[in-house]
Order: C-alpha cells, then sequence, then structure tokens
C-alpha cells in the first residue's frame, strides 16, 4: 500500500529538516508539479546537492601536513586521497545527510512521472575542500579526491535507496534493469551497487535507477573580454574534474564548451579527446558539446564527441 507524499514529508522533516537550516543538504529541483509530462527514460526527476564543507571534521589539515604523520609512504596518489578523506570525514554526518537527501529527493517525485525514479545527488563546495587540503584544483590529486569523495557518496545513497525499496517497493522497471540479475553483469554491479554479486543471486531492489549525478554545472562559457590561450586551461581541468566523477555516479554526465569563433579545428578536437579518449584520467563523459560562437547570426557551429 502506498503513503500519501504529504506524511512522508513530515515523516522526513521531524528527523532531517535541519539539514535545509543548516545548509548541508541543499536541493536545486526541491519539488515537481503533480501534473507534469513524462519524464524521458534518461530524465533526472529530483535534483541536490551535498555542501561538503559540512561533512568534514573541524580544522582539518593540509594534504602534506597529513602525510608526515602517516608512517608509511605512498606509492599512488589515489591511496593518498582515499586514505586522507577517510580520516577527514565525519562519516556520521555524511552518512545522515547523504540517507536523509536521497530520502528526500525520491519523496519529491511524483506518482506517475518516470518509471525508473532516477534522482541526482550531487555536490557543492568542493573548492573550499581542495584549499582546506591545500590542493590545487586540477591538480592529478585534486581528481583523486574528487573521485573518492563522490564514491563514499554513492555508495550510501545505494544503499540508501536499497533501504527505500524494501519500505516503498521498487521503481516499476526494476525486473528489466540490471539490478534485478547482478551475476550476470557482475562488474556493472561491483561499480554501481558497491556489493559482491554472489550475495544478491536473486537481484537487488532499488527504489531509483539512478541515485547520484553531477548537473547544473556542466556548462562552460569562454569569457571574451580576458586573454582566449589564458581560459583554455580552465577548460581542461573543468573536463578532467568532470572525468573524476564519472565512474562514481550513476547518471552519465553530459558537458557543453561554448568557444569563440577563433577557435581552430585542432583545438576543438583535442578539446573532444580530452573528454573522451581512453588515456586521461577518470572515464570518458558521456557527451560533450562544443559550440563555436560567432558574432554573425545563424552562423555558430556545433561538434558533439562521445567515446
Amino acid at each position: 500500500m502506498s503513503v500519501h507524499r504529504d506524511t512522508l514529508f513530515e515523516a522526513w522533516q521531524s528527523e532531517y529538516s535541519d539539514l535545509l537550516e543548516t545548509g548541508k543538504f541543499v536541493p536545486e529541483r526541491p519539488s515537481v508539479p503533480r501534473t507534469i509530462e513524462k519524464l524521458p527514460e534518461s530524465g533526472i526527476a529530483t535534483v541536490g546537492h551535498i555542501y561538503m564543507p559540512t561533512v568534514l571534521q573541524d580544522d582539518i589539515p593540509s594534504i602534506e601536513e597529513w602525510k608526515d604523520t602517516v608512517d608509511h609512504e605512498y606509492d599512488y596518489e589515489k591511496s593518498v586521497a582515499f586514505d586522507y578523506i577517510e580520516e577527514m570525514l565525519d562519516e556520521d554526518s555524511l552518512d545522515r545527510v547523504t540517507s536523509g537527501a536521497i530520502r528526500f529527493l525520491d519523496t519529491c517525485i511524483p506518482n506517475g512521472l518516470t518509471e525508473l525514479r532516477t534522482i541526482g545527488l550531487g555536490v557543492t563546495g568542493l573548492n573550499q575542500v581542495f584549499r582546506e587540503a591545500n590542493v590545487e584544483y586540477g591538480s592529478s590529486v585534486s581528481y583523486h579526491l574528487a573521485k573518492t569523495l563522490m564514491d563514499f557518496i554513492d555508495g550510501i545513497a545505494t544503499n540508501t535507496s536499497h533501504e527505500l525499496a524494501l519500505e516503498r517497493g521498487a521503481f516499476s522497471a526494476w525486473s528489466e534493469s540490471r539490478y534485478s540479475n547482478p551475476v550476470e553483469n557482475e562488474e556493472w554491479f561491483r561499480n554501481h551497487a558497491h556489493q559482491f554479486p554472489s550475495q544478491h543471486e536473486s537481484g537487488y531492489k532499488m527504489r531509483n535507477h539512478g541515485v547520484t549525478a553531477i548537473v547544473g554545472q556542466s556548462q562552460i562559457d569562454i569569457d571574451k573580454t580576458r586573454a582566449f590561450s589564458c581560459n583554455t586551461a580552465n577548460i581542461v581541468e573543468r573536463i578532467l574534474m568532470h572525468r573524476a566523477f564519472q565512474s562514481s555516479v550513476d547518471a552519465g554526465i553530459k558537458m557543453s564548451v561554448s568557444l569563440p569563433e577563433e577557435a581552430d579545428e585542432n583545438l576543438i578536437d583535442k578539446v573532444g579527446a580530452i573528454a573522451t579518449d581512453s588515456v586521461h584520467v577518470g572515464e570518458p563523459i558521456d557527451e560533450l558539446v562544443v559550440a563555436v560562437t560567432t558574432d554573425e547570426p545563424d552562423t555558430d557551429c556545433e561538434y558533439i564527441f562521445s567515446p
């Protein structure tokens, strides 16, 4: 038997209302109309962000200061990032914020809007985390830190959606999804459910087909008032950061880049390769749209890159 949404909201507010009041959880689209056209299959119904500085411990040391307290050397930056984040996170706070956010976003979805009930929980405030860690945005370790943070969040979010499926029922297309047969989709299931397929041979119930996403900041516009060469590095950094997130989020990442008319084909191809090749850090993003804008009407060009 379904529970009325108002009742679910009341239950959520009685337990989690402080998440909104303190800014730990920031809904981008907290609610949608009760009558709305059905979403496309890939559509994300509701979106919100965790403000990352609020789920860290107080007065965290920089990553270099922390490494000085560790009694062993690291061979890989990803190992440094994992251990550092694991110690710097307030795990109880992250667990509560993530669980509360997933429950909120699921409750916001009107019945009949989508068979997949896909929601998109992302992060904000990442630059402040990098500042506290004394890590430069765009450095290799910054990508590993971002991926590690999103891995933690995606794991908690997925488990919460599983709990919701047991409470409220799975999304209606669950039996046709890869969650229904983890053994035949072993690698995918390990990455997305953070579970061992052998422990869920009869399927892994999920309330939502997807729970995490990076949306709302995927548009990169080049400021024509600044030197064009100065902004190219910013494009690369943003694309590589999205690649770092790609392997940790359920919803495929799509980006768009707007370049001025002086951009030549070599630069356009370079930007496309950085986003979609198998060489750079992270996973190729699902789609990159490069728009070359001009001052003349109806002369803009658009290029689409995908893996």
